[in-house]
């Protein structure tokens, strides 16, 4: 969870303030690394760091899997 608030904060520390909301994607086969925001400011800025917050959400939600 850390590690997730430290990467958050470095990416999304940005002037001026984005807002929007991203998810992870989904294909036919189910979730993949990637992320998809609502907003294009705000894809761009996760776009080089999206699959890295991906893997840190996939390895959280697999937490509360069992």
């Amino acid at each position: 969870m850390r590690q997730l608030q430290q990467t958050l904060t470095q990416l999304l520390d940005v002037e001026p303030v984005l807002t929007g909301k991203c998810v992870l994607a989904e294909t036919d086969t189910g979730l993949k690394n990637s992320l998809q925001c609502d907003s294009a400011a705000l894809q761009k800025l996760v776009h080089n760091d999206q699959h890295s917050v991906a893997g840190i959400l996939l390895m959280l939600s697999g937490w509360g899997s069992d």
